[in-house]
């Protein structure tokens, strides 16, 4: 199906480049609940994901993206919540493999920050409640994506975004691997046994 660009790109491109001077440091262990046929280290880290589903802040097949959330809790609420949103029982989101992994990037968009989201006009209940996979099915970039294609073109390393799944305290962040400064680290802490 062709995904026709969201008419405000271009205004959402041109805000965020301003922003770059505004990106910041992360450093911190973020967590990732994966299918098991998707566990190899290359797998979990390259952002291949990204280019075989849609998610809130990418098209498939655009570019190269890992979701990771900041707590266990929040990366078993996000699998649970894509599941029921299909109308699906919480076995078929089963099994899957908790991992950890290490993050550390100078250029991050932080959109948690109120100030932040303000410069760059993206509200947050639109951010939350966008109905990213509705806009697909009609054929559209849905609003969300084509923030997180314009971060992923200006060059940032990464976005931390609230959680939609968990949104009393939950935080994500979603990793562009082929963004990655020469100096930042990108890491599986806990590699799967046999699965490198």
């Amino acid at each position: 199906m062709t995904i026709t660009p969201h008419a405000d790109y271009p205004a959402i491109r041109a805000r965020l480049d301003r922003l770059v001077p505004k990106a910041i440091s992360v450093q911190k262990h973020v967590y990732r609940m994966i299918n098991p046929h998707y566990c190899k280290t290359a797998a979990v880290l390259n952002g291949i994901g990204g280019m075989r589903a849609d998610g809130r802040w990418n098209i498939k097949s655009r570019f190269h993206c890992t979701y990771t959330s900041c707590s266990p809790e929040t990366a078993l609420a996000e699998v649970l919540n894509a599941s029921r949103r299909k109308g699906l029982p919480d076995e078929t989101a089963l099994p899957r493999v908790l991992v950890c992994l290490a993050v550390n990037v100078r250029k991050a968009l932080d959109l948690t920050d109120s100030s932040v989201r303000r410069n760059a006009r993206i509200g947050h209940q639109r951010m939350m409640d966008e109905p990213w996979w509705i806009e697909n099915q009609a054929g559209r970039e849905a609003w969300t994506q084509a923030i997180g294609r314009a971060a992923a073109g200006i060059g940032f390393e990464a976005i931390i975004t609230p959680s939609a799944a968990d949104p009393a305290t939950g935080v994500n962040v979603i990793v562009f691997p082929e963004n990655l400064d020469r100096t930042s680290h990108w890491a599986l802490v806990t590699p799967v046994p046999g699965k490198k």
